[in-house]
């Protein structure tokens, strides 16, 4: 399999008006492979894709909020499933073409918000539908990857810088932190790659500039499992402060000294 680099990145709201900062992080990074959450205009997929000679393919869902691919390889095939109930948004499924007869599966996520118990099961409900989705790409080269709005449960949380208006909600639950949706996630026999690298870091991603709590993941097949190089939240650029409330995370795949 060809080496590649992916990178999954809520964009916050639309992002047109911070799209040349999103770029910036982009070129920086100079990933092969991008999939964005809270898209809200073909507009940003457009500037982006044509900015960075990608392809793209935008998976308009059920809210205002939707996903989007942009990729330097093929896309042989790609659909946007979204049935309500229970997917707020949508579930971006892909397929690229590495070359030399190597196929990589996609599906992008972003599920629903709000660290509520209504929303922590609406969540569950959804990765059910993932699991379904992703059930035939097991066995090959497949990543999960996306804005989760969830906590795995060996994850800390900085409970004294969150939000306002989740500390609140917090309160009403008791100051407990919901990990049941992540407890469902890890029932898909796929593989967290942070936590594969880093089994003691925290990988916060949200939000900017002082982040508490991992809501971004990537996840892998078992075939892609000896071929992972790096997953890591990217930080190390000015513009990612500017560009949205979350960090971007990056993963490498290589065949080398596998």
């Amino acid at each position: 399999m060809k080496d590649f680099r992916l990178l999954t990145y809520n964009i916050k709201d639309g992002g047109l008006d911070r799209g040349s900062y999103i770029l910036e992080v982009l070129q920086h990074v100079s990933p092969d492979i991008v999939i964005l959450q809270e898209v809200m205009s073909l507009a940003i997929v457009e500037y982006l894709a044509d900015s960075l000679s990608m392809d793209y393919f935008f998976a308009k869902g059920n809210s205002k909020r939707h996903l989007a691919l942009l990729s330097r390889y093929p896309i042989l095939s790609a659909e946007s499933i979204c049935p309500f109930p229970p997917i707020k948004r949508s579930i971006l499924d892909a397929s690229l073409d590495l070359g030399d007869d190597d196929q990589l599966q996609i599906y992008g996520v972003h599920l629903v918000a709000h660290p509520a118990f209504f929303f922590e099961w609406w969540r569950i409900w959804e990765l059910s539908v993932l699991a379904r989705t992703a059930s035939d790409c097991q066995s090959g080269a497949c990543l999960i990857a996306g804005d989760f709005n969830a906590v795995d449960p060996d994850d800390r949380v900085v409970m004294d810088t969150l939000p306002l208006h989740v500390e609140k909600m917090l309160r009403l639950q008791g100051g407990r932190v919901l990990r049941m949706a992540m407890t469902k996630m890890r029932s898909i026999p796929y593989t967290d790659c942070f936590r594969h690298l880093h089994p003691n870091a925290d990988g916060y991603t949200f939000p900017t500039p002082k982040p508490n709590v991992r809501f971004d993941y990537v996840f892998m097949s078992a075939g892609l499992k000896p071929k992972l190089r790096r997953c890591d939240v990217v930080m190390d650029i000015p513009a990612v402060q500017k560009a949205s409330d979350h960090y971007p995370i990056v993963v490498e795949y290589s065949d080398a000294f596998a």
